[in-house]
């Protein structure tokens, strides 16, 4: 994970991080139980090369990490902390495009990496959350959601006040407009009134 995750990537950190942007409660489907360690981009690079350079021929390695294993709901709270605001979050069914036999714990065994390249994942979850999360504020695009409660308490007093402004405002133009046309109705027969007594 890291920057440059798609932003309809669909997976767990690009979704979270849209909702979080976005203001939208995140979803956290199925129980939030389900464990998986995420291996930043800069550290998974780092094991490419590796193998690369000093992997043994017809090899296989793991290139990732193997701890913290962290729950969802452990991201979820570590995100809490991380952004310093107040996220909610709701459980739900897992979509039918999910396997059904999609497992509850993913963690990868390092140890063949770290014995034959001297491999050690380096940054940890919440250093590496925080980069992608200030890399997705101007990468990503999203639209911000108001809150309901802050519209009602804030701002709509406010709109309420500019739109008696607005009228009262109107209101004395028109006022004004009247007060000329009753001038020039005054003013009008004033003229006629002398018009008839100079004929006369």
């Amino acid at each position: 994970y890291g920057p440059g995750m798609n932003q309809k990537d669909y997976r767990i950190f690009p979704n979270f991080i849209s909702n979080i942007l976005a203001n939208k409660k995140l979803n956290i489907y199925g129980s939030g139980n389900q464990t998986r360690t995420y291996c930043y981009i800069t550290d998974a690079m780092e094991g490419f090369l590796k193998v690369i350079y000093y992997g043994k021929p017809g090899e296989a390695y793991n290139i990732g990490i193997n701890k913290p294993e962290v729950s969802v709901k452990d991201v979820f709270k570590i995100l809490n902390q991380i952004t310093n605001r107040k996220i909610s979050a709701k459980f739900m069914p897992h979509p039918k495009s999910y396997p059904d036999d999609e497992p509850q714990r993913r963690c990868p065994n390092t140890n063949k990496a770290k014995k034959d390249l001297h491999y050690n994942a380096k940054v940890k979850l919440e250093v590496g959350l925080k980069k992608f999360l200030n890399w997705a504020k101007d990468h990503y695009k999203y639209w911000f959601k108001v809150d309901i409660y802050f519209l009602n308490q804030f701002l709509f007093p406010i709109f309420i006040f500019f739109i008696l402004i607005s009228i009262l405002g109107y209101g004395a133009l028109v006022n004004n407009y009247i007060l000329e046309y009753q001038e020039y109705l005054h003013l009008k027969n004033i003229i006629f009134i002398k018009g008839l007594i100079f004929v006369g």
